[in-house]
């Protein structure tokens, strides 16, 4: 047998012993009956090392000012789509980089924004929701001329389970059909002892929700700050909140973030499978949590509440093309994520570390497009070829 035959044969047995059944020793007790479950090792060693080659860098050049970034993506042809939260429009640009024009504008009229957030991109249209009128605007990528708004939950349509909630998310599906998540507004008189939950429901492209949920979700945490007059929410970055990804086969990707746990979904809500990773979830002080905030009622809230004793393994991910996911994991240096590649399966493709000035905000066609922020606060975008280089170390182990 050549060489080759046998490393790749001595890599294959390394994964199978890697990976585990959901019977493995150390396992949280609420996933030992959870099926189809992948459980790998915290040692794992990834198989390959990331090469950027910088392609294309967008910044505020040619008088088209990056407002406040909402959204990054790309077509088939690699045009950039970004979103402007301050502008309120979509700029689009060449794969070189080059601005090619904008996409909407402030106001109320047809294919105008209040606030325009969370880019989608299909084979014929680019989408963006504005969360202040419960709608979605769609541009056609041939002629980049508006089309159509997609209500996201129409006023002549009650759905009861629906009542309190508002819409927060979308997910374009390959069958003309919408997912659209939902979470539900806090009350000044609402029971902190009931369970809260936020749903995905699926709608068509007129805003018409099927009457069942898709999927019920464990809602995020927030912290919740009630008086005589006023009800305020704020997030906390300590806290779990619950992220949810559409993959290149229309499965709903979904992950707490305070473990290494994704499930996978289909489009329809059925289970059919799970990966996790044991994970050193970083401790939490109250005294850190404290130096996240400088807004003294805050503070006070923060003082009286129920702290986690770690922070959340996983800040955000997302999963490219070819179905790779994206993991920005926290980590002990507060100024670093340790992103990790996984395949399809979960398997340990890569582990890289980079400043949190560096964030990965999209990946598609071995180009991975990155928001950068140096120290004035100037923001860029910056385009990188990527190369996985194969790691010597994961055929020695």
């Amino acid at each position: 047998m050549k060489l080759k035959q046998i490393l790749s044969v001595l890599l294959l047995l390394t994964l199978l012993i890697s990976c585990s059944s959901n019977s493995e020793g150390n396992l949280p007790e609420d996933l030992k009956e959870l099926e189809n479950l992948t459980v790998y090792t915290a040692n794992e060693t990834p198989m390959f090392q990331i090469e950027l080659q910088e392609s294309a860098r967008i910044d505020d050049s040619n008088d088209v000012l990056l407002g406040r970034i909402s959204g990054l993506k790309t077509d088939g042809t690699g045009r950039i789509f970004i979103s402007d939260d301050v502008e309120k429009r979509i700029n689009v640009y060449t794969p070189d980089g080059e601005f090619i024009k904008s996409l909407g504008r402030k106001g109320q009229g047809p294919g105008e924004f209040e606030y325009v957030h969370n880019l989608a991109v299909d084979e014929s249209h680019v989408y963006a929701m504005d969360f202040s009128k419960n709608i979605i605007n769609a541009y056609f990528l041939d002629t980049l001329e508006f089309d159509t708004t997609i209500p996201m939950y129409r006023e002549d349509q009650r759905i009861d389970m629906l009542q309190g909630y508002f819409p927060t998310d979308f997910m374009v599906l390959s069958s003309d059909e919408i997912l659209i998540s939902f979470i539900k507004s806090f009350g000044q008189s609402d029971d902190e002892s009931q369970k809260r939950v936020d749903y995905i429901f699926k709608s068509d492209r007129d805003g018409r929700i099927q009457s069942d949920p898709v999927l019920e979700l464990e809602a995020a945490e927030a912290i919740v700050l009630r008086t005589d007059n006023s009800v305020s929410v704020f997030g906390a970055p300590f806290a779990f909140s619950v992220e949810t990804e559409l993959s290149p086969d229309q499965k709903i990707v979904v992950n707490r973030t305070d473990r290494f746990l994704f499930k996978l979904y289909d489009e329809n809500g059925n289970y059919e499978r799970a990966f996790y990773y044991p994970f050193p979830n970083k401790p939490l002080t109250r005294e850190r949590a404290l130096n996240q905030y400088d807004n003294e009622n805050y503070r006070r809230a923060i003082r009286n509440y129920d702290l986690p004793e770690t922070w959340p393994a996983i800040d955000s991910f997302l999963v490219d093309d070819e179905g790779r996911f994206w993991v920005a994991t926290i980590i002990d240096d507060e100024e670093m994520f340790e992103w990790w590649v996984l395949d399809y399966q979960g398997n340990l493709l890569a582990k890289q570390t980079w400043p949190l000035s560096k964030r990965v905000e999209h990946v598609q066609n071995n180009f991975v497009y990155m928001r950068e922020e140096d120290e004035t606060g100037l923001v860029e975008v910056v385009k990188y070829q990527l190369f996985m280089l194969q790691n010597e170390n994961s055929w020695r182990n």
